[in-house]
């Protein structure tokens, strides 16, 4: 296999979406990629035979088994997901992009996703939803500041800041943290340029 572009990693135990959520992949993305996976529950036959697929088996939380797929990641670039999107076609491609020409060492891009029951809804969440004001809103935090638990960023960069903090035991608030972490260092967080990807929420 060549080295993949992006690493996507995942916390999972909806293994039986991997397939679908691959499939959208290939539509969305044309370089390679390698998707790990962490969880208790065994991939699908037919997920564990693809070369660019890797399992860690754990009982984790969320948050933990989400931060030792990453340490698994092999691609410079890394991109955390969950296990019940769809991605958008050809939407990777345009935040791979953006990344490649706006993106200094210390940046991200989110990684916007529309979410509903069933993938129905398509109609893009407001830039708003994804700054502080809308979902953490501290005084004493940027309001502006953009945070999405769905990113790209390069690998060593979440590294050297530590990754997830595992004492956030979903990953939602682990996110959050590790957005905020960077940017008040001046790291800029980009909205990817098109919603990329769509969430079963049900």
């Amino acid at each position: 296999m060549n080295k993949p572009a992006i690493s996507f990693f995942l916390p999972c135990i909806r293994v039986h979406l991997i397939k679908g959520l691959y499939e959208s992949l290939l539509k969305s993305f044309s370089l390679p990629f390698e998707i790990v996976l962490a969880g208790p529950f065994e991939p699908p036959q037919e997920v564990k035979e693809l070369q660019n697929i890797k399992w860690i088996k754990t009982y984790a939380s969320p948050t933990k088994s989400a931060h030792l797929a990453a340490l698994l990641c092999e691609a410079e670039l890394i991109a955390h997901i969950t296990d019940d999107i769809l991605f958008l076609p050809d939407s990777v491609d345009k935040a791979y992009d953006l990344f490649q020409q706006s993106c200094r060492q210390n940046d991200i891009v989110s990684l916007r996703y529309i979410e509903s029951a069933y993938h129905e809804n398509k109609e893009s969440f407001p830039l708003r939803y994804w700054t502080v004001a809308n979902s953490c809103p501290v005084p004493t935090l940027k309001q502006d500041w953009n945070i999405n638990v769905h990113f790209l960023m390069r690998k060593d960069l979440f590294i050297e800041f530590g990754g997830f903090d595992c004492c956030f035991e979903y990953l939602t608030q682990a996110g959050g943290d590790l957005m905020l972490r960077l940017q008040k260092n001046n790291s800029i967080v980009y909205h990817s340029p098109i919603d990329v990807s769509t969430a079963d929420w049900s």
